[in-house]
């Protein structure tokens, strides 16, 4: 089977780390991997404005310009879109949540088992989003934000479906796939979902489903 080759840009200082993950990373079938590492937020940034890349793995504790720093940065751009894993051994739910809210669309720790980090690309880069076990139960247990509790009942068993399968990570081609409809109805049941709930990302949906039991 032929590989699908990805362009990753890995913006981590400590040099086992990028080796672990390259090592790890080299192993994939489905995946061939071109690696580009940097070691500082002010390389990714200048790096980003000449070169394309398919996603990026983003440690935080980073010399000057933190992970948050950058991510800040970026969502001031225009037309940004390629997708962020945070890779970290910060396990804080402010952390979690503010990257969040920043529009990372993976967060892994560093002492999981590595294969969780080939599962977070893989989710993400086909369109979906992933927190390990950890991070999601971190979430479920420290956020405390109740405003929305209720709004589940605005949706309609279709969109009860489409946040349970969003939040658990799938896309929705793999929604369309499962439920025998397409990914433009996928797509409007999840806008509208967005809209009844006030929210603007996967990854914000994902926090709801799981404070609400959903996942």
């Amino acid at each position: 089977m032929k590989k699908q080759f990805i362009n990753l840009l890995m913006v981590e200082d400590h040099p086992l780390i990028r080796q672990g993950v390259k090592l790890m990373l080299e192993t994939e079938e489905e995946f061939e991997f071109n690696f580009t590492e940097v070691i500082s937020g002010e390389e990714a940034i200048e790096l980003l404005k000449i070169e394309k890349f398919d996603i990026i793995l983003l440690d935080i504790s980073l010399p000057k310009m933190s992970g948050i720093d950058v991510l800040r940065h970026l969502n001031r751009l225009k037309n940004f879109s390629i997708p962020i894993i945070i890779q970290t051994m910060h396990f804080d739910r402010f952390i979690v949540k503010e990257v969040i809210d920043l529009n990372a669309r993976g967060y892994v720790l560093k002492i999981e088992d590595p294969h969780v980090l080939m599962r977070a690309i893989a989710s993400v880069l086909d369109g979906g989003t992933f927190f390990s076990n950890s991070v999601s139960e971190l979430i479920k247990n420290s956020l405390s934000d109740q405003k929305k509790v209720n709004q589940l009942n605005k949706l309609s068993s279709r969109e009860e479906e489409i946040l349970i399968l969003s939040a658990r990570g799938f896309s929705c081609k793999e929604i369309g796939e499962q439920k025998n409809i397409s990914n433009r109805t996928v797509e409007g049941h999840r806008q509208r979902i967005f809209n009844k709930l006030d929210i603007d990302s996967v990854a914000k949906l994902i926090i709801y489903a799981t404070k609400n039991g959903y996942v």
